[in-house]
């Protein structure tokens, strides 16, 4: 995604926190597949459980998705 459209979205939700990855274009593919550990997703995951604040009994997403 250009940075345009990435700086435009973020303004348009009136700036909520934002966290960026700052890898070229492999690394980043590696970082969001199984061989490199599938990093990435996880992390996002564990920023949506720590964000949305879910009740202790739901399973946490980082957990779910892993195998």
């Amino acid at each position: 995604m250009p940075r345009e459209g990435r700086d435009a979205l973020w303004e348009t939700f009136d700036r909520p926190e934002r966290i960026s990855f700052r890898y070229g274009h492999k690394k980043s593919f590696l970082a969001m597949t199984p061989l490199g550990f599938n990093w990435m997703r996880h992390r996002i995951y564990r920023f949506l459980d720590e964000k949305l604040e879910l009740p202790a009994t739901t399973p946490r997403l980082y957990q779910a998705a892993s195998y």
